[in-house]
């Protein structure tokens, strides 16, 4: 099941955005694309998580495409909120 949500971060949108492919790139996520933009896929205790991040206005848009079925939506998108928020620029 797929899922999508938007961030408004507290600072700078684009200093966020850059920020948080840093931080994708520290986790050893698999991401292509650019500083707009692009795909990742996490493997994380043999479990996929596919999806799209991207900017759209003054929010940071993320797309969930495959992930294992007994994680919820919205324990992601709680988590990935609460990181966001904690980036400063």
């Amino acid at each position: 099941m797929a899922c999508s949500f938007k961030i408004k971060p507290k600072y700078d949108i684009e200093q966020i955005y850059q920020i948080a492919l840093r931080e994708i790139k520290r986790f050893k996520v698999d991401y292509k694309g650019d500083d707009k933009g692009g795909n990742f896929k996490l493997k994380l205790f043999e479990m996929v998580f596919k999806g799209k991040i991207g900017i759209e206005g003054n929010y940071i848009v993320v797309q969930i495409i495959e992930k294992p079925f007994l994680i919820p939506c919205s324990l992601i998108e709680t988590s990935i909120k609460k990181y966001v928020a904690d980036l400063k620029a």
